[in-house]
């Protein structure tokens, strides 16, 4: 595919080769850096609070961590449970057919 030129967005190019924007595009260009500013600014102000907390933070990500494995056994083991009792009920009923 071939790539876009200036001029197919409504833009044109000047002598020197510079794309000059539309109004239009401009007034888009202006807005998205505005919500650029606001959230590097806001990324600014909470980055120093996180890093603050960065031990508390560690801490409880780990015991997250390490109650979600705990889970994780308490379940793999119920599953083992229930698929012998699945294996040893297959049996039975099965037995009753050959008597």
């Amino acid at each position: 595919a071939a790539a876009a030129k200036p001029e197919d967005n409504g833009c044109a190019v000047d002598d020197v080769g510079s794309v000059v924007l539309s109004p239009i595009e401009t007034q888009r260009a202006i807005a998205i850096l505005d919500e650029t500013i606001e959230k590097l600014s806001f990324l600014g102000s909470i980055t120093p609070d996180v890093l603050q907390h960065r031990d508390e933070l560690s801490k409880f990500v780990g015991d997250e961590i390490s109650h979600i494995i705990y889970e994780q056994r308490q379940l793999e083991a119920r599953y083992e449970e229930l698929i012998a009792q699945r294996g040893a009920l297959k049996g039975l009923a099965n037995k009753s057919k050959y008597k």
